[in-house]
């Protein structure tokens, strides 16, 4: 993708040490704090939330690749709107 660069693919590699800290997609979107869970309490669901040690740094950047993928990719956008 265009809107990744160098300084986030970086920190994916450094916090996933190279990839292979993580079995699959879901687990490192949990890590990244992507992946909402649902909280609930006996049989009701209160809310969706993510866990209070997600890497907020890697959030950070790859929120702002996405910011960065809608204002200037415009198959991203047209998805997006």
């Amino acid at each position: 993708m265009r809107s990744v660069g160098l300084v986030t693919a970086l920190y994916l590699m450094l916090y996933s040490y190279n990839f292979e800290r993580f079995a699959n997609v879901k687990k490192v979107a949990s890590y990244c704090g992507l992946a909402p869970f649902e909280y609930s309490l006996g049989a009701s669901i209160k809310s969706k939330k993510v866990h209070p040690m997600d890497n907020k740094l890697l959030k950070k950047n790859l929120h702002m690749c996405a910011i960065s993928s809608i204002k200037n990719n415009t198959e991203i956008k047209v998805y997006y709107d």
